[in-house]
């Protein structure tokens, strides 16, 4: 049996976190969960290894979730940019209430684009 390294231990920690906080969220109200949102943002800003890690995890970027308290603007935009690409070939859940303004649409976009598979 092989020992774990420090990396692995960690990676898994970051892994039943993230894993953790998805579960609490309540999927049939489709709300937007603050928690989920930002997991792997928090576990990514502790120091510079930890952000190696989770920037090389995929899975940890895998809530793609956007406030609906607010229209959506330039920033969620790019948010939702940002995590298609973090997020890779992981499955990914996707929260954001749609409306009908060009924001939504150009998010809606770059999701298809990065998770059409």
């Amino acid at each position: 049996m092989a020992l774990a390294t420090s990396e692995d231990v960690l990676l898994l920690i970051f892994k039943l976190m993230v894993e953790s906080v998805s579960m609490d969220v309540d999927w049939l109200a489709q709300k937007y969960d603050v928690q989920a949102a930002e997991a792997p943002f928090t576990i990514a800003a502790v120091c510079r290894r930890w952000r190696s890690i989770a920037l090389a995890t995929s899975a940890l970027w895998s809530y793609l979730g956007f406030p609906g308290t607010f229209p959506l603007n330039v920033h969620h935009v790019a948010r939702a940019s940002m995590l298609c690409k973090r997020s890779g070939g992981s499955p990914v859940d996707i929260v954001f209430r749609w409306s009908s303004d060009e924001q939504s649409h150009v998010i809606l976009e770059h999701i298809v684009a990065s998770h059409g598979r």
